[in-house]
């Protein structure tokens, strides 16, 4: 089997997620500088001409084996997410991991978009990315002599306890569709709802999309976006503003996309549109319309930081074991009573 070098590196690969990276953090900065009235504010945006002085003009640093490790984490960190990027069904036509649309007794569909890396149970493997994610922030902090264990244990249990209500939303679907494939999820979750207009209006999308979007928001709402907080200061980070920031920053806001643009496979159908499409132009409307709908995520997150302010770290588990993880729990329960009880078209 030949390697897309092409898809995987160009489009839509590595440098096509780096500039929707950027694109989503302008966008981001635009909306929280036109909302956010404070006096005092510290900029979501960071230049890309900032970030090439971070990395040429930086002090240099005392090499030590833990500033090494914390670089090789850093560096995992940004890694992570250009490859869960690539589970993201974008415009790569392909096979699908099982048959699509076959609610009707029919032979089903076989072909679809799907990600670069499209098997049975790739959604598993993006959460699992995510998880470990989380891990290597623990031991950016850890190792950067600014922070004692207790505080690096907690800023990284901040940001990983959502990702349990983040776990069961993305369930829902998965269980409904039988299926662990984000590629399967994009394709079939939109025709179950419209076969099951009541089951996918009341109960399959609108919990676990509220759920998961109040999920995402307050795990990013953290230092490194260089947020003004109501409730605290600003910390520092692990390391001085250098070439490692501008790796931290690359690899939350890229993470950041990958789980927004997961949202939208799975609960608003991916880069799929409802309306008919001039033949030679498929893909030109696939991206535009998964481009539209990540724009949507991002402009209701940014809303809600602009909202609301920062969640300290005791507010933070209790409104994600609290609230937001039985909503999710509800919302699978009731998919799954239902599918027992009246099952699917």
């Amino acid at each position: 089997m030949e390697i897309p070098w092409i898809e995987i590196f160009i489009f839509p690969g590595f440098l096509f997620i780096l500039g929707l990276t950027f694109l989503f953090e302008h966008i981001s900065y635009r909306l929280y500088s036109r909302f956010d009235f404070n006096e005092k504010r510290h900029p979501l945006f960071i230049p890309i001409f900032d970030q090439f002085r971070f990395c040429f003009n930086a002090k240099k640093e005392e090499i030590t084996i833990q500033n090494i490790f914390q670089s090789v984490f850093i560096v995992c960190m940004a890694a992570l997410g250009f490859v869960a990027a690539l589970i993201l069904p974008l415009t790569v036509s392909g096979p699908l991991p099982n048959s699509a649309n076959n609610y009707k007794g029919g032979g089903g569909k076989t072909e679809g978009i799907v990600g670069i890396i499209s098997f049975e149970g790739d959604l598993l493997l993006l959460f699992s990315i995510i998880l470990f994610f989380g891990i290597l922030i623990f031991f950016v902090y850890w190792l950067g002599n600014k922070h004692t264990n207790y505080q690096s244990l907690k800023k990284s249990l901040t940001f990983m306890i959502f990702d349990i209500p983040l776990l069961l939303a993305f369930a829902g679907p998965a269980l409904a569709e039988k299926s662990m494939s984000l590629s399967m999820l994009a394709e079939d979750v939109k025709i179950i709802s419209y076969l099951n207009k009541g089951f996918g209006i009341f109960i399959l999308i609108p919990l676990g999309l509220f759920v998961s979007i109040i999920a995402l928001t307050l795990k990013f709402d953290q230092i490194y976006f260089d947020r003004i907080s109501r409730t605290t200061q600003i910390e520092e980070l692990p390391f001085s503003k250098n070439w490692k920031f501008v790796l931290w920053n690359i690899s939350m806001r890229t993470m950041e996309f990958v789980i927004a643009a997961t949202i939208v496979s799975i609960f608003l159908g991916g880069p799929f549109i409802p309306i008919p499409i001039l033949d030679g132009f498929e893909y030109l409307a696939y991206i535009l319309n998964f481009l539209f709908k990540c724009g949507i995520i991002f402009l209701i997150i940014t809303l809600i930081k602009i909202l609301i302010p920062r969640l300290q770290t005791t507010q933070a588990v209790n409104v994600s074991l609290k609230i937001l993880s039985p909503i999710a729990t509800l919302s699978l329960i009731l998919i799954g009573g239902y599918i027992a009880i009246f099952g699917l078209r």
